[in-house]
């Protein structure tokens, strides 16, 4: 197997010029070649900076010739391989136009300075547009009157911004305790928002929903989910659904983040999400949901995007050539 070196190589003087991923395929225009002119670099704008300036320089002054320069042009066989592709870069070279020699004019003649032709376009490599890298940031509370006694109740609140419609006011569903207002609440997030590449954020003012969705959930799955001290998870069953619903985005290539903000601090996201918790507590009762029914209609739904997690845009790429050999088989 050949050995490919990694990098980006430069190449101004060769067979081919361009910026290329391998080694091994800038080798083959430069070895051999009378006064190549080639370059290493550890990263693709260095190696453009590079190539441009370092480009073969025309005459300043030539004059034109009845030879017709050659046009660079891009064809398949230019498209390096996927398997020497890197980051995403499908390298796009051109060929050298032959240098036209200015014609000589006799000393007794004025000669005809013709303005100075601008410099050919430098054709760089394509690379893939980035993944979406946008950040949606909500807030989620849960509220409990009368937290730990006889006739508590309890709402949970969801808050995107000042009257926005993904709001969400509701009464706590099951038992009345701001622990599992505070879970239901996040879960609530997870199941109202549709799916996408962008990063979730979810801001809450509850350590103990942050601590049990990131941390003391990986010793309770191991332990069977026990506590250390041998105990039954409390909320065990509304745990593993919440962890469910973020394990599925992730899987689906959306990060999901878990963000602690301190409450009653003047936060406006986090003093929205508590007032719609607040409400919540004076809507009717609700019964308590099938959380282990729940995960298992929702993991029995193909999951459509977990299809196209590992694609590479790079790979919906198309040369000019290959643009146009598709629009003539159209036809």
């Amino acid at each position: 197997m050949p050995k490919v070196v990694t990098g980006f190589y430069a190449v101004c003087k060769g067979r081919e010029i361009g910026v290329f991923t391998t080694w091994d395929e800038a080798q083959s225009h430069v070895q051999g070649f009378p006064g190549a002119k080639f370059k290493k670099f550890k990263t693709l704008p260095e190696a453009e900076q590079w190539y441009k300036t370092n480009l073969p320089q025309r005459p300043a002054n030539p004059q034109p010739t009845t030879t017709t320069p050659s046009t660079s042009t891009v064809s398949a066989s230019n498209v390096v391989p996927r398997s020497s592709r890197s980051v995403g870069v499908s390298p796009v070279r051109s060929k050298p136009s032959p240098t036209t020699v200015p014609k000589l004019v006799p000393q007794s003649v004025p000669r005809v300075v013709a303005p100075t032709p601008a410099p050919a376009p430098v054709q760089l490599p394509r690379i893939a547009a980035p993944k979406n890298t946008t950040v949606e940031i909500v807030y989620s509370d849960g509220a409990c009157k009368g937290n730990g006694g006889p006739g508590a109740v309890a709402g949970i609140g969801v808050w995107w911004g000042p009257n926005d419609p993904r709001n969400l006011s509701e009464r706590c569903p099951g038992g009345q305790t701001n622990n599992r207002a505070e879970l239901i609440a996040i879960a609530r997030v997870l199941e109202t928002v549709p799916k996408s590449t962008n990063t979730l954020i979810i801001r809450t003012d509850s350590q103990y929903s942050q601590n049990a969705l990131t941390k003391w959930c990986l010793n309770w799955r191991k332990n069977g989910w026990r506590t250390a001290g041998g105990q039954p998870v409390t909320n065990k069953e509304l745990i593993d659904y919440t962890l469910n619903l973020i394990e599925t985005r992730h899987r689906s290539g959306q990060p999901v983040r878990l963000e602690y903000v301190k409450g009653h601090s003047g936060d406006i996201g986090n003093d929205g999400a508590d007032a719609l918790a607040v409400g919540g507590c004076n809507l009717p009762e609700i019964p308590e949901r099938d959380w282990v029914g729940l995960k298992n209609a929702y993991n029995a739904v193909p999951d459509i995007m977990a299809d196209f997690a590992d694609i590479d845009p790079a790979d919906f790429i198309l040369s000019d050539e290959d643009l146009m050999r598709e629009l003539e088989e159209d036809f």
